[in-house]
């Protein structure tokens, strides 16, 4: 073969190399994804073998435990109650704590406070037993009782100074009873409102008690005002005083039914008790 014909067989290789080259790349390429997605299929599958056998395990664990309180429910806690001897419920209701565990640990018991509530019966008694009396239990059970907390306590609220009405609901308002009422003359508080309260402000009742009051009757000198409409306005001044009473304020009003100078109202009105040296106010036709 001559040098011309080597040359031209050397480039002919070398064409065809180029050409096959990226089929090469192509197929590598191909080849590394094939691989990535079997590791991933193998990651998948290991995953899932791995949730299923803790599925497996937690499943046994339940079916374990549901056979060991069965077990237990079925012959081991019957066992052991058969073995305790059957005993009578004393009755302690009534009963203080002491006595009740007095007479309890004599019946192979024991007492187990569940609630506390008010109550008139003084504290620390026992209102109420679980189970009842005469029932047959197996000893060395609880008993279980409701003790009571005493009778609720309330402050005694303020009433001097209030009207009988207000006392009387506010005694009320406060769970408690308006007693006796004592009426007597005074100087310095209205008529009808508190003097005084037989239990002190603030002291502690119970409710449903008793609290008796002192009301003002007002002042003990006390007169009734006169009549003075229709009377004639001159010389009143000197009448009230003789009667016992001051002259307040007069307003002089025009009025077409009462002749000029005379008394068309006053307050306070006619029939009226009040104290003496009270100021009568007049109203006068001009």
């Amino acid at each position: 073969m001559t040098f011309d014909e080597n040359e031209n067989e050397i480039e002919n290789l070398k064409n065809r190399y180029k050409r096959n080259t990226p089929l090469v790349e192509d197929e590598n390429i191909n080849n590394d994804k094939v691989k990535n997605t079997d590791n991933k299929l193998l990651q998948l599958v290991n995953k899932s073998k791995n949730s299923f056998k803790y599925i497996i395990t937690f499943f046994s664990f339940l079916i374990v435990l549901f056979l060991l309180v069965f077990i237990a429910d079925k012959w081991i806690l019957p066992s052991m109650v058969h073995d305790r001897e059957t005993v009578n419920v004393p009755s302690i209701e009534g009963k203080s704590l002491k006595e009740a565990s007095e007479i309890l640990n004599a019946n192979n018991l024991f007492y187990e406070i569940v609630s506390e509530q008010y109550s008139g019966q003084i504290e620390g008694i026992i209102l109420k037993q679980i189970p009842e009396a005469n029932k047959q239990v197996k000893s060395k059970r609880p008993i279980f009782i409701t003790i009571s907390k005493g009778k609720e306590t309330i402050e005694m609220p303020d009433l001097t100074g209030i009207s009988v009405r207000q006392a009387r609901v506010t005694l009320y308002n406060n769970g408690l009873n308006l007693g006796d009422i004592q009426y007597t003359y005074s100087e310095l508080v209205p008529k009808d409102s508190v003097i005084s309260q037989n239990i002190r402000k603030g002291k502690k009742l119970i409710y449903g008690d008793t609290v008796n009051l002192i009301v003002s009757k007002g002042p003990e000198f006390q007169i009734y005002i006169p009549k003075l409409s229709g009377m004639a306005f001159e010389g009143i001044e000197n009448y009230l005083i003789s009667e016992g009473f001051k002259l307040g304020n007069v307003e002089f009003i025009e009025n077409d039914t009462f002749v000029p100078g005379t008394i068309i109202s006053q307050l306070p009105p006619s029939n009226t008790l009040a104290q003496s040296g009270q100021y009568i106010n007049l109203v006068v036709a001009r």
